[in-house]
């Protein structure tokens, strides 16, 4: 029997369906391949303008009238099939499109809801609801809000380059963020676990564009006298592809997570140094009269080019390194250890879990690889024990992994060649 149309778009079912729909998807980089999405799921996918060529469609003569009718989806020999219009369409939009019919698929509304006999929107109004939640649904697949709010892309200029998406879609993506602030936990880890790869080598600044040092390549804001990372004094800079530096670990609050000359996880609210060591917990400039926080990869005031003070108690290394070390951390996810694949779950578990959750073992991991085939758990790291049950038990929970045994190998190892 079929159902009532909503009478308000149901977002927060939109976006889990989305998010559920992802992560069951081998998609794990943006831009999303939105064709294979199709093909993996056995749904046909084809220009409009073949369509009755290739697989002997009769098409209305009404999608054909209708200029703002961008695609058809029915099921048709047994499967659902997706026709779309190209011609004077931008690649973009057929994107969005594509991934809107995806919408109308997954949500149901092909199946739980009577079709309207027409395919102008405008004569029939009640459907408006179902067609705003597939547009919900396509922002989400096509640029899922906790991947842009962890990589702090707020702005559509970058959001519409990274996810391959037209200026107006990236409009509604700002907005969708903005709103999105209601994600439970569990959802927004599952996606960040599905994307760990791409945001940790941070694969998506190869299409980006911004103002640069021209020395170091960190982005620039345009207000520095001198750069945060290498200390130039600002004179001209390169629109180029940023680099990315990476920072200790911190709180919210920019206070660090724990200490990292003496290895104090115990640092009360309020307190500015470790009271163990007296290393600053925060970064500012090393001038007394600079009071305000900077940055954790700041290595230098932007206004005055003093040092500043992680750099000046080495908490962060000369920025030449932290380059060099990135390198080499970013190319972890392609090696394999005795033939078997380094762990991307193991190190979203190290380095986005645990911080929150056991700063302790944190400090103890953060160094460690690991590999897991068939449920073995091989962890490598200079300890002799480590907290079995606890560590099955929340990698269940956060990586739906179902470890067997955890082997320990403190003798050093070498990557395949």
């Amino acid at each position: 029997m079929l159902k009532p149309v909503p009478d308000k778009p149901r977002r927060n079912f939109v976006k889990k369906a989305a998010r559920t729909f992802m992560l069951a998807s081998k998609q794990d980089e943006l831009p999303i391949d939105v064709d294979s999405l199709f093909e993996d799921n056995g749904w046909l996918l084809m220009p409009a303008e073949t369509a009755e060529q290739q697989v002997g469609m009769s098409i209305p003569i009404e999608f054909w009238q209708n200029d703002s009718a961008e695609a058809l989806t029915c099921y048709y020999a047994d499967k659902f099939i997706t026709l779309y219009k190209t011609q004077g369409r931008i690649p973009q939009k057929i994107r969005f499109t594509k991934a809107h019919e995806l919408g109308h698929i997954v949500l149901n509304h092909l199946t739980d809801y009577e079709q309207p006999d027409s395919f102008s929107i405008e004569r029939s109004s009640e459907y408006h609801t179902l067609e705003r939640e597939a547009e919900m649904f396509a922002a989400e697949v096509l640029a899922p809000t906790p991947v842009l709010r962890d990589i702090d892309l707020f702005e559509a200029q970058y959001i519409q380059t990274v996810c391959d998406i037209s200026e107006s879609a990236a409009d509604i993506t700002v907005s969708d963020i903005n709103l999105d602030l209601n994600v439970s936990e569990a959802d927004k880890n599952a996606v960040l676990r599905k994307f760990h790869k791409f945001i940790y080598s941070a694969s998506y600044l190869k299409r980006v564009r911004k103002n640069t040092c021209p020395l170091c390549g960190v982005a620039l804001s345009g207000n520095e006298n001198h750069c945060q990372v290498c200390g130039e004094k600002i004179h001209r800079s390169l629109y180029d592809h940023p680099k990315l530096y990476g920072s200790p670990p911190q709180t919210h609050n920019g206070r660090l997570l724990y200490c990292p000359k003496c290895k104090n996880a115990v640092l009360r609210g309020g307190r500015v140094e470790c009271p163990n060591c007296g290393q600053s917990l925060y970064n500012k400039c090393t001038n007394p009269e600079h009071k305000w926080l900077l940055p954790g990869f700041a290595r230098y005031c932007p206004y005055c080019g003093e040092v500043t003070t992680y750099y000046s108690s080495g908490v962060i290394t000369e920025w030449r390194v932290d380059n060099y070390n990135a390198d080499i951390e970013q190319d972890l996810f392609y090696k394999h250890i005795d033939g078997v694949p380094v762990s991307v779950d193991w190190h979203f578990w190290v380095h986005r879990i645990l911080p929150k959750e056991n700063v302790n073992l944190y400090i103890i991991l953060k160094d460690s690889v690991a590999t897991v085939e068939y449920g073995d758990l091989v962890v490598y790291a200079n300890i002799d024990e480590l907290p079995e049950a606890y560590i099955r038990e929340s990698m269940l929970r956060y990586c739906g992994m179902d470890v067997i045994s955890i082997n320990i190998e403190n003798g050093g190892f070498m990557y395949d060649v």
